[in-house]
């Protein structure tokens, strides 16, 4: 993460000290964790089929009865997982979201995170989304 901002700051020909954000979203490039996270969502949307979603683990009506099953684990490296990382990412979207088609998903989730750049995991996780956050993408 440090190289790639020395990187965009040398890009921009930005001073030392500027604050990165911004460059990425002049620059229309993704941070490293944007990418981990995009690699993440588009690997859980392609696979969706072969998981198990809650309301296939109960009978009753739940508010994430649509979200994906996570399986529990005592262990905070079995937790931090791609697979199992992947799905809370996946989880955290909207259902507007996750209904649309794959190349459709990918290009909304692509321009997302370009105009949002992250740098940590734990940023996407705290963000609360909007299902008109991705309107936008869905039209066009």
């Amino acid at each position: 993460m440090v190289v790639q901002k020395k990187a965009v700051r040398i890009l921009t020909d930005s001073n030392d000290k500027a604050h990165c954000r911004p460059l990425f979203k002049q620059c229309k490039i993704m941070t490293v964790v944007n990418m981990y996270i995009f690699v993440s969502l588009v690997y859980v949307k392609k696979n969706v089929d072969k998981l198990i979603l809650s309301n296939q683990i109960h009978n009753h009506f739940t508010r994430s009865s649509h979200h994906i099953f996570v399986e529990r684990s005592r262990l905070s490296k079995t937790q931090n997982s791609f697979k199992i990382l992947s799905i809370k990412l996946f989880n955290k979207l909207p259902l507007v979201a996750k209904n649309v088609n794959n190349n459709k998903f990918v290009k909304i989730i692509q321009d997302w995170l370009v105009e949002n750049p992250l740098y940590s995991v734990s940023e996407f996780l705290d963000v609360t989304f909007d299902d008109k956050m991705f309107d936008v993408g869905l039209l066009s």
